[in-house]
This record gives C-alpha cells, sequence and structure tokens, in this order.
C-alpha cells in the first residue's frame, strides 16, 4: 500500500478557522435572539395585564404635575416666610441683647450709686463714733 499525501495549505486552514467562528457567532446570535424575543414577550404580558393601570396613570399625570407646581409653590412661600421669622428674630436678640445690656449699665450704676451711700453711711457712723469717744 501507499502512502497518502494530504496537503492543506495555510488558506484552507484560515478558511476553516473563520467558518467556524463565524458558526459560534451565528449560535450565539441565535441564543440572544431567543433571549430578546422572551423579554419581549414578558414585556408585552406585563403591559397587557398592566394596560389599565398605566392608562389611568397616564391620565392623572396632569393633576399630579398641577399638585407638584402648587407643592413647590406653597414650600417656597413657606421658606419666604420663615426666612422672615427669623429674620425679625435675629432683630429682636440684637434689641434685645442690647437693652439688657443697656439695663445691665443702669443697674451697675444704680449698685455703684447704693454702694457710695452705704460708704457714706458707715463713715458718717464711724465719724460720729468716734466724736462720741
Amino acid at each position: 500500500m501507499g502512502h497518502m499525501v494530504v496537503s492543506i495549505s495555510l488558506s484552507e486552514v484560515l478558511i476553516f478557522v473563520l467558518s467556524v467562528v463565524g458558526i459560534i457567532i451565528l449560535i450565539y446570535l441565535g441564543f440572544a435572539l431567543k433571549n430578546i424575543n422572551s423579554i419581549l414577550k414578558d414585556i408585552k404580558y406585563i403591559v397587557d395585564r398592566n394596560k389599565n393601570n398605566l392608562d389611568n396613570t397616564i391620565a392623572s399625570l396632569p393633576a399630579i404635575a398641577s399638585n407638584v407646581k402648587a407643592i413647590t409653590g406653597e414650600v417656597s412661600e413657606g421658606i419666604t416666610n420663615i426666612a422672615a421669622t427669623a429674620e425679625t428674630i435675629e432683630k429682636n436678640i440684637a434689641d434685645s441683647s442690647g437693652s439688657i445690656v443697656k439695663k445691665t449699665e443702669i443697674a451697675v450704676d444704680y449698685v455703684q450709686v447704693i454702694s457710695e451711700i452705704i460708704k457714706a453711711g458707715i463713715n458718717y457712723l464711724e465719724k460720729r463714733k468716734r466724736k462720741r469717744k
């Protein structure tokens, strides 16, 4: 028996490898399309099952937007009022602290006057006591 010689060229190997890669890519794309189709069926089922809820929600969106706008206005107005109230409180505290300082100064003056009167009284009593001796 004779020897059979099979010669394979580099281009034939390259064609074979590319064919195998192409087949693998086609199989992968088939699985990907099957998964995408399954996901789309699930989405269609969910949308069909909740069609009334979705319609009601979409119909109520203008009212919701109006409510959000009204609430935003009220919150903005509330913040403005809070800022004004805080400013008034700050002014009142500043006025009160100034008033307290003034009252404290007056009280210190009274204490000084009273202490001077007491000192004068003590000095007077000591002088009288010395004169009696």
